[in-house]
This record gives structure tokens, C-alpha cells and sequence, in this order.
């Protein structure tokens, strides 16, 4: 519960009476209780999967026309999978981060960032010489999120089956 108790005086300051409030508070500290039991389940998940998951941010120019994106945040994989630091890739822009000059699949994801419509696609990325499945959503407008895992291994074997077949 939660107490809160004040003392009403007359106009000469002398105390008149004494009033109290008491709010019951079971259901909100429940709800804390509950959100931060949910967050930890969240931020447990998040650092143990083993596919990397990014948040980004669009960067606009003057026009309105989206030209680069911040990475935001991302978890442990990210690292483990792109051999770049997470505290370098945290708050830098994609076109300097990998060194491509211009950032990496920005049409496909300013589209996801501006329609909420969630994609997902197969690419090699040559700056990391790796191929990699890659879904991506919008929690929200001018922000995307990228799941992405390596399966570069897989397209290899994949081809030298073909190769063996023909």
C-alpha cells in the first residue's frame, strides 16, 4: 500500500485534524513485476540466439530521400557472425561500417521501414565473403530489424551437389 498522510491547521496554524490516504498498489507493483520477468526472458533470448539480430534506423537527406541507416543496437551473434565488434557497430552508419561506401540493401529496407511489410531474402555480401538468409521487419515507421543468419556452408554444399549431379 501506499501511505500518504497530511496534517490540515487553521489560520492561526494550530492543527485541525490529520488526514490520510491509503492507495493500494498490489496491481501495479504485479504488472512491474511481471514487465520485468518478460524483459529478462526477452533480453535471455536475444543474447543466446545464434542468428544476429540488428536494429537500425534510416537516415534521410533534406529531400526525404532515405540514404544511409544507424545501426541502433544488436545482440551477441551479430558479432560472432560478421567478425565486427558490437561496440563499433553500435550508433555507425551502414555505408562506413562495411566499407562500401554506399550501405548495403538500403532499397530493400527503406521499402520494409515505409510499409511495415516484412521481407526476407538470400544474399552474398562480398565485403564479408559470406551468404546470408536475412528476414527483416519494421517494429515502426523509419526503423527496421534484421535477422540474418550465415549459411554460407550450406550454398557451398549446395553447389558442389549440383556440380556432382551434372
Amino acid at each position: 500500500a501506499d501511505v500518504s498522510t497530511s496534517i490540515r491547521r487553521d489560520t492561526a496554524n494550530n492543527p485541525m485534524y490529520l488526514v490520510t490516504a491509503v492507495v493500494d498498489i498490489t496491481d501495479r507493483k504485479l504488472a512491474e513485476a511481471e514487465l520485468q520477468e518478460s524483459e529478462l526472458r526477452f533480453h535471455s533470448l536475444y543474447n543466446t540466439m545464434v542468428e544476429g539480430v540488428s536494429l537500425h534506423e534510416l537516415v534521410y537527406d533534406d529531400s526525404g530521400k532515405a540514404i544511409d541507416y544507424r545501426i541502433l543496437d544488436t545482440n551477441l551473434a551479430f558479432e560472432h557472425i560478421t567478425g565486427i565488434a558490437r561496440d563499433r557497430a553500435v550508433g555507425a552508419l551502414a555505408s562506413q561500417l562495411y566499407g562500401t561506401g554506399k550501405p548495403p540493401y538500403i532499397e530493400i529496407y527503406t521499402q520494409v521501414a515505409e510499409t511495415l511489410v516484412p521481407t526476407q531474402f538470400e544474399s552474398t555480401f562480398d565485403p564479408l565473403q559470406k551468404t546470408f538468409l536475412i528476414s527483416v521487419f519494421a517494429p515502426t515507421k523509419g526503423r527496421f530489424a534484421t535477422v540474418f543468419q550465415d549459411i554460407t556452408e550450406r550454398k557451398k554444399a549446395q553447389e558442389a551437389l549440383l556440380r556432382a549431379e551434372e
